[in-house]
């Protein structure tokens, strides 16, 4: 009387590798009443759509279609199931965001492209459009780590006081060497 979709789920052991997490059908007299989305219950913590249960319900796990997996800098590299229409944003949401050490203008997506085989795109996630791309089933997004490498700085090393990076702030070399020799 009690029961609701997932307590089902729970006390049935689950649901196995081929069944969707996304699309788990609740049926009441040969009809569909709900659909549940696990995902909602597992990376958002809503339970809103977690229906209660009556005698002679039958819920029903389709399997997954839209399989897609995401490794490199984020928060929860893992194989996501996507419902259709999701983009690079929704993936990345679902994989808890990118790491601070990550590249976000240099994301690559493989995904193999019939006649063609594995083709990389590269995915610049300051760009609306990019964040925006649709993937496909068997899809797979790589986030590098970003460069360690400054971009503005100069190093000031050998035989000196103190060895120290320099912001490069439109200074000559002889203002770095009289900053450097008056310590």
């Amino acid at each position: 009387g009690l029961s609701t979709i997932t307590t089902a789920l729970i006390n049935s052991g689950g649901i196995n590798e081929i069944g969707s997490l996304r699309n788990i059908q609740l049926k009441r007299s040969g009809k569909t009443i709900a659909k549940f989305d696990l995902y909602d219950l597992i990376v958002r913590g809503d339970t809103s759509n977690d229906e209660r249960l009556q005698q002679g319900d039958v819920l029903f796990v389709p399997t997954a279609q839209n399989i897609v997996s995401i490794d490199g800098e984020v928060r929860r590299p893992a194989i996501y199931e996507l419902t259709p229409n999701e983009s690079v944003y929704d993936l990345l949401a679902l994989a808890g965001g990118i790491l601070p050490t990550g590249d976000a203008k240099s994301l690559q997506l493989v995904r193999n492209v019939p006649g063609r085989g594995l083709t990389i795109f590269s995915v610049d996630t300051m760009s609306a459009s990019s964040k925006a791309k649709l993937l496909t089933n068997g899809d797979f997004l790589r986030i590098p780590k970003a460069s360690l490498e400054f971009q503005n700085a100069i190093l000031v090393n050998g035989a000196i006081n103190v060895p120290s990076l320099v912001a490069d702030n439109d200074v000559s070399l002889s203002d770095i060497i009289n900053k450097q020799t008056l310590y």
